[in-house]
């Protein structure tokens, strides 16, 4: 690997390594939003939310930094970008479960692409969690509201918008 190339695989890894602790940090964020849905405080649930859209907004200027390097990468190895991937680059700098005598440089990248792929998964599994527990919220909110602004037989007593005294 020349020079240029061990550069660019470099910053792939800091690349990486920054990636995982931001998605440990969007679990952790995800954890906080569930706390904060399943106590109904607005207020809570409001500021939990905007942490967590921060993060995500964060993760598209992370993607932007992943394909600048990749094109770099790409450059330096005579390829397209776009068939590069963390475990492509590792493989292809000898790292991976192939290697017979892996590259120390390529095998990090290798064993940090197995360990950020476990926490992209375990962060999707906790969001789609956290969607299903607010819909709950949601439909039993729905629910009280509707069985409050009907008759005996479930007929809304009026069309239009109510207010209600909430803490009736």
């Amino acid at each position: 690997m020349n020079g240029a190339a061990r550069k660019w695989t470099n910053q792939l890894l800091v690349w990486a390594r920054t990636e995982l602790e931001e998605q440990r940090a969007l679990m952790a964020a995800l954890d906080e939003q569930e706390r904060c849905v399943s106590g109904g405080d607005p207020d809570a649930i409001s500021t939990a939310s905007a942490a967590l859209v921060e993060r995500l907004e964060a993760e598209l200027e992370r993607r932007g930094r992943l394909t600048r390097i990749f094109e770099r990468l790409a450059g330096e190895m005579g390829l397209p970008a776009s068939v590069l991937t963390l475990g492509s680059v590792a493989e292809r700098l000898g790292g991976g479960p192939a290697a017979t005598r892996p590259d120390p440089l390529a095998q990090q990248l290798f064993d940090l692409r197995v360990e950020l792929r476990a926490a992209v998964e375990r962060v999707r599994d906790r969001a789609r969690e956290v969607a299903a527990i607010a819909g709950m919220q949601r439909s039993v909110v729905r629910d009280v509201l509707s069985a409050l602004l009907s008759d005996e037989h479930g007929n809304p007593v009026h069309t239009d918008g109510t207010l209600i005294d909430a803490q009736a």
